[in-house]
């Protein structure tokens, strides 16, 4: 990797742009001076360590744990690991030897071995890592998609690989001021702008790289950090250093054209009466794990992976649903919802239902069903039901119905039928025996309804029949009384 600085190539399945971003990564990897450890903190490591500090704590690793971070730079990632963390081990590459030292004179814990190595040398390391992480950093290789994978193999199965970059486009106020002003004085600027070169730091497009490298359980989410410089020198120096791209830029022109440049954001800048600069800066920061060996995911991704370029564009919108609901099946499982403990088993190539608008991917688990999101279908063990479908091979409705009529006429029978037979100290004991068992037959019938995910209009013969029963075993209760 590159040095702990700023982030991106773009991202995409099936190689939609993944050759262009992977060439502007190469390209970029020596565009720029990366050697100054000094400078390029001065430049944005405050920025970093604001961000990295709350990237760790996203992450939630377990204490005791191994780390390795990939392109640590000045050290700044590794400096809020061992801060927060609270790590038993931590192993720090980067490929640059002025930074290295850099991180070396300002971190001397024993638990952290910087090295000098690229993205691709993490596989040598000699350990497998419960997180292996970068910051700031994954544009800057010239194949992120291979760093993910080599950032795998060096992890444990199960652990964590993570990384987050700046919000070039939008988000990273402190160089959006920059190249816009830049862009003003220079056209040629914008082909120079991070904004524009990399569109990796985008969640969606993170959350590709990672899924397409094979990881699981990916998730993306934003950073955002605010800072106070104060006064516009504080702000502008370090644009002076020509260490990273837009120091590096700024220092490709002549003086007057810095100037201009110097002034133009001097006017856009939000500067209080004070004379002080407050901005806010945002970082996109994604996750994921990697999969059991075992998993049938890997072969499946790695097959996924192979065709990448290959295909028409129905075989390929085919192969990534699989590769998305076995995805899905491996995030189940890690959350212990497994075959064992469901009502029947979960249906990933079971058909759709016959009616539109469901995705038998877009479900979740209450505890004893499967139920889709809009809780409109069921997973009954064996096939999809709507809510209200009234079952035929077994007649929920009709069994609904009997059973609330049955409860109504046992009721009646007791206490009409057999009223006339019997003499009147008899009638109240009948009537609470067939009080009592109109009400059994009444609360099986809610029972019934519930269990066959009846209509819910099917319950007011239930509630018909446990009213009669109960009126009719307190008629009988109150005549035994009395």
């Amino acid at each position: 990797m590159l040095p702990h600085g700023e982030a991106g190539a773009g991202i995409s399945r099936r190689g939609h742009g993944v050759d262009s971003m992977r060439g502007a990564a190469r390209a970029m990897s020596s565009e720029f001076r990366w050697s100054s450890g000094s400078a390029y903190e001065h430049y944005v490591g405050r920025w970093s360590r604001l961000v990295a500090s709350e990237f760790i704590a996203w992450l939630d690793v377990a204490a005791g744990a191994t780390w390795i971070d990939v392109g640590c730079g000045t050290g700044e990632l590794t400096r809020s690991i061992l801060r927060l963390a609270a790590p038993s081990k931590v192993v720090s590459l980067d490929p640059s030897a002025g930074y290295l030292d850099h991180a070396r004179a300002s971190i001397t814990d024993p638990r952290v071995e910087f090295r000098y190595g690229t993205d691709q040398d993490v596989r040598s390391v000699g350990m497998s890592a419960d997180a292996v992480v970068s910051g700031l950093v994954l544009n800057f290789v010239p194949d992120p998609i291979d760093a993910l994978r080599a950032a795998a193999e060096a992890t444990a199965w199960g652990g964590v690989i993570a990384a987050y970059v700046w919000d070039y486009a939008n988000g990273m106020a402190m160089m959006r001021h920059f190249w816009d002003a830049a862009a003003e004085e220079d056209p040629a600027a914008h082909s120079k702008d991070e904004g524009r070169r990399f569109p990796i730091c985008a969640p969606g497009a993170l959350k590709s790289a990672f899924e397409t490298a094979g990881l699981a359980a990916v998730a993306a989410r934003p950073i955002d950090v605010t800072d106070r410089f104060s006064d516009f020198d504080e702000y502008w120096t370090p644009f002076l250093s020509g260490e990273a791209s837009a120091p590096g830029y700024l220092a490709s022109l002549p003086p007057d054209r810095q100037s201009r440049v110097r002034e133009m954001i001097r006017t856009r800048l939000p500067i209080a009466a004070d004379g002080s600069i407050t901005l806010t800066c945002r970082a996109w920061a994604v996750r994921g794990r990697r999969l059991p060996a075992d998993d049938p995911l890997e072969s499946s991704v790695m097959r996924f992976l192979d065709r990448e370029l290959l295909g028409t564009p129905e075989e390929q919108a085919a192969d990534l649903l699989e590769d998305r609901r076995r995805i899905k099946q491996m995030e189940d499982e890690l959350l212990g919802i497994t075959a064992e403990n469901q009502r029947g088993h979960m249906p990933f190539n079971a058909p759709q239902p016959s009616s539109g608008g469901f995705n038998p991917n877009d479900h979740y688990w209450d505890g004893h069903t499967w139920w889709s999101l809009d809780r409109r279908w069921w997973w009954d063990g064996h096939d999809w039901k709507a809510v209200g479908t009234v079952d035929a091979s077994v007649g929920t409705a009709g069994g609904a119905i009997g059973m609330g009529c049955a409860s109504m006429a046992v009721a009646a029978l007791f206490f009409i039928g057999f009223g006339g037979c019997l003499s009147s100290a008899e009638i109240p004991a009948v009537a609470v025996v067939g009080g009592i068992i109109g009400t059994v037959v009444a609360v099986a019938t809610a029972v019934w309804v519930f269990v066959r995910r009846g209509h819910p209009a099917l319950y007011l013969f239930s509630a018909a029949g446990l009213l009669v029963s109960v009126s009719v075993t307190a008629f009988g209760l109150r005549g035994t009384c009395s």
